[in-house]
């Protein structure tokens, strides 16, 4: 290897490291919410390789949050992982159920054998406790909307590492933009999936900042009028534009 692939590894060997120091710490969070609406996102942590887990902690495998969703009637197809660092679990040999509803309707006869698709795993790296950037909210949407226009019946899995801020912050972005909802709506839905919420209040202060003038706006607009990245930065430029807008 080259020296600056060397030292790219070591850098992320240093990432992953820092992050199995912290497991302790997550040991007794809560694992996952439940699903957020119509919007088939369901928030969780960070699943934990088997071979990673103290035996004092409460296990969280993704092979347990696969199993803990089919076990409620859902079935998690694809895992959006927001963390910055590689992944602490392997969804290389996970296969899920192809067709959700004949799953459900069959499950449990003799010799069902459902048609099975492999876990899918797409990795939008985010840096803890910094803002995820507009580029990263278009690219989750790209995502969630490519995967669920071929399976319209599936879950979509999203986590960090604990699943409360940087989770909490893209998919509150996702559903005022792909929605319409109301930016408080967005924060009060993650809020009763996942308690208690997104934790840091500088996380949501900039939700309001960046949809606070936005709520209710299609998405093409954001991004069309440039209204995503000067909302509530000159409020009475960005009003005027609003109603410009609306009465065109």
């Amino acid at each position: 290897k080259t020296n600056v692939e060397l030292e790219s590894t070591e850098q992320e060997a240093s990432r992953v490291c820092s992050v199995l120091s912290k497991i302790c710490k997550w040991s007794e969070l809560q694992c996952y919410g439940s699903p957020l609406g119509s919007s088939f996102l369901i928030p969780h942590k960070t699943p934990i390789d088997q071979k990673y887990i103290n035996p004092t902690w409460h296990p969280f495998t993704i092979s347990s949050f696969i199993q803990d969703q089919e076990d409620a009637g859902r079935v998690v197809g694809c895992i959006i992982d927001l963390t910055n660092h590689e992944r602490i679990y392997n969804v290389d040999d996970l296969e899920v159920p192809m067709d959700p509803l004949k799953h459900r309707k069959d499950c449990g006869k003799a010799g069902c054998k459902c048609p099975k698709m492999p876990l899918q795993h797409i990795h939008i790296r985010c840096i803890s406790k910094e803002y995820p950037e507009a580029e990263t909210i278009e690219r989750f949407s790209n995502e969630v909307k490519r995967f669920r226009r071929s399976n319209p019946n599936h879950y979509i899995g999203v986590h960090c590492s604990y699943g409360f801020n940087r989770t909490g912050f893209v998919v509150c972005s996702y559903l005022v933009e792909s929605s319409q909802m109301r930016i408080e709506e967005a924060v009060n839905a993650f809020k009763a999936s996942r308690q208690p919420g997104i934790k840091h209040q500088n996380f949501v202060e900039e939700l309001t900042r960046r949809y606070k003038v936005c709520s209710g706006l299609k998405k093409d607009l954001y991004h069309s009028f440039e209204l995503y990245n000067t909302c509530n930065t000159n409020y009475t430029q960005t009003q005027d534009n609003v109603s410009q807008i609306c009465i065109n």
